[in-house]
């Protein structure tokens, strides 16, 4: 089955007529998530809004029939505090893998070493997403 095949069954079993989509990439190509399911699946998504972050994309479907792609523990986050409703992918979404990147210059700050150590402590405490 096709992504846009897929996706528009998803939308009428859950009562909507066209699903827009909002998309964490401010590029005109439609960002990472969108070349990839283009290659996969063979088809493009329709943009209607792009955003700085994922984080941002909760509150951009608030009141429209616009769904969202974002990582599952944002998702359920944002859900505990935004009129959101969490449904599965209708297809298989590849892994986000987060990654840290700084400027050499800040290799030896030890800010910038703490930050990064920190984050690199607590992000291994957290359980697997799915």
């Amino acid at each position: 089955m096709s992504l846009a095949a897929a996706v528009k069954r998803r939308a009428e079993e859950l009562g909507f007529v066209a699903c827009g989509i909002t998309d964490p990439s401010p590029i005109d190509d439609g960002g990472w998530l969108d070349r990839w399911l283009a290659r996969r699946y063979g088809d493009a998504r329709r943009i209607d809004v792009t955003a700085q972050s994922f984080s941002v994309l909760p509150q951009l479907v608030i009141g429209t029939s616009r769904i969202a792609t974002v990582p599952l523990r944002l998702a359920r986050l944002c859900a505990q505090s935004l009129p959101i409703r969490l449904i599965p992918a209708p297809v298989e979404l590849p892994t986000l893998t987060e990654v840290m990147q700084w400027h050499v210059h800040r290799d030896q700050d030890l800010a910038s070493r703490w930050l990064r150590s920190e984050l690199a402590m607590q992000t291994a405490l957290l359980p697997p997403a799915r």
